[in-house]
């Protein structure tokens, strides 16, 4: 269930974020300006982050300290691989489409199985090697890859793919490890916080506000007529 569910709305984010940046993303013919993947990425880090440190606090979590050590590693992975990716792959979308986006990115597990193998962390089996190819295959085929306009190609976006897919493995081989002795609420909140901060720094407040993101008729795009 939590994987079917996180499948849909990464789909869904996807589609969203690709009006996003054609400015069409207002129901009954409204548009915005089109929005650039840095300034979305670091939105949704930046909300997600607020939000998530409100929940904790309410449910009355004692303590999130961490050692040095173990925290330094999660602010890499969420730069790394939170920040990284995300960038990446709305990136990826605004160049290309969402379609050639998400087969290029999803080719992380393979990237994961050959880690794991080069460490001898795991062995290539046939059932894990099957279930790589049945994967990115599905995805293939789910998204219309073969189909009229199914696949297109950029060199930046392709390049933009590819690189979201190993800060993708980076996210999941690091975010194994770090799972297994911390709390999943405590991991995910230092990781959104590494890459809130990360975006603060490359994109700070008063560019955001020197931008004045409206929509067509001159209106804050947090209004609505």
């Amino acid at each position: 269930m939590y994987i079917a569910s996180a499948a849909f709305l990464w789909g869904v984010a996807a589609n969203l974020g690709r009006a996003a940046f054609t400015g069409r993303l207002l129901p009954q013919g409204q548009t915005l300006r089109p929005i650039d993947p840095l300034i979305l990425s670091q939105s949704r880090t930046t909300f997600s982050f607020v939000i998530l440190l409100l929940l904790l606090l309410f449910r009355g979590r004692k303590s999130l300290r961490l050692p040095a050590a173990d925290l330094v590693r999660m602010f890499v992975l969420g730069i790394l691989g939170v920040a990284a990716s995300n960038y990446l792959y709305y990136l990826a979308i605004q160049r290309t489409n969402v379609a050639t986006a998400i087969i290029l990115q999803y080719t992380a597990p393979v990237w994961v199985l050959l880690y794991t193998f080069v460490r001898g962390l795991q062995k290539p089996t046939l059932q894990r090697i099957a279930a790589v190819a049945l994967a990115v295959s599905g995805i293939a085929l789910v998204i219309g890859i073969f189909s009229s306009g199914g696949f297109r190609l950029d060199a930046i976006g392709v390049l933009a793919s590819l690189a979201a897919a190993f800060s993708f493995a980076f996210y999941n081989i690091g975010g194994h490890s770090i799972l297994a002795r911390y709390d999943r609420w405590t991991v995910l909140l230092y990781v959104i916080l590494s890459a809130s901060l990360f975006w603060l720094i490359v994109n700070p407040p008063w560019k955001i506000a020197a931008a004045h993101y409206s929509n067509a008729n001159g209106y804050s795009c947090w209004h609505f007529p």
